[in-house]
């Protein structure tokens, strides 16, 4: 009798639009999308909106970016059906690149908690959570990695003594699952998986020598080196103001 009330997030509403233009033949493979600027003002939308929306068609490997200048179509959608394969991928996820901000700004002040609060015992559940980390690495399984990673990060988050904290680290991390944000982290542990190994291994070193300053320096190194792969799009985008 009643229909379900959807209400869409505005990024997923703009990539709905750019990909029915891709399928409708607007633009086809090689053709540049308009500047973010001027997409942003025919929707009527945020720029921000715009950058998240072709920030998840490149994870969706549909679009690709050139360093400055702009962005283009790398996959043809005609024979895709849309409908049924992208845009529930689209829906069902939280912006792969917002989970990943708000996981670099909630991290530093959870490790600095941490090492004020980390004992022998939590100190041994996040080095045997490493081991798994170093396990996974070496057989090349990204997925035994994922899991690995978030069980690092979440025995940090245990080690902090605060129930509170580990909860909603533990919905955070819960987000990381969904299909955009996997295809992003695969996509970047591909070309640097020994490097995001190391970047652990030294993570856990400080905690275990109670050094929060070099701690905080190493955890900002290691999400700023995704960054740097994670964001291309947004960069080239930002560019075309």
């Amino acid at each position: 009798m009643f229909e379900k009330v959807e209400t869409k997030r505005k990024y997923v509403v703009v990539a709905e639009q750019i990909l029915r233009t891709i399928k409708e033949g607007t633009y086809r493979v090689g053709d540049k999308l308009p500047p973010e600027r001027e997409l942003a003002e025919q929707m009527g939308v945020s720029r921000n909106s715009v950058r998240e929306a072709l920030s998840a068609l490149q994870v969706l490997k549909i679009i690709g970016s050139k360093t400055g200048n702009g962005t283009y179509i790398e996959k043809s959608v005609e024979s895709l059906d849309i409908e049924a394969q992208v845009f529930p991928i689209l829906e069902d996820s939280e912006s792969p690149f917002g989970i990943f901000e708000a996981r670099r700004t909630l991290e530093l002040g959870v490790i600095q908690l941490a090492i004020e609060r980390v004992n022998d015992d939590s100190l041994r559940h996040i080095e045997q959570v490493l081991d798994q980390l170093r396990q996974s690495a070496t057989a090349k399984d990204f997925a035994g990695y994922a899991q690995a990673n978030i069980n690092f990060h979440l025995a940090i988050a245990h080690a902090t003594e605060n129930p509170i904290v580990e909860r909603m680290m533990g919905v955070l991390w819960e987000t990381t699952s969904q299909k955009l944000s996997v295809e992003m982290v695969n996509d970047y542990w591909r070309v640097h998986l020994d490097q995001s190994l190391k970047n652990h291994e030294q993570i856990f070193q400080l905690i275990a020598a109670r050094d929060g300053a070099g701690a905080v320096v190493a955890i900002r190194k290691h999400y700023n080196e995704a960054h740097q792969h994670f964001l291309k799009v947004k960069e080239v985008v930002k560019s075309e103001r």
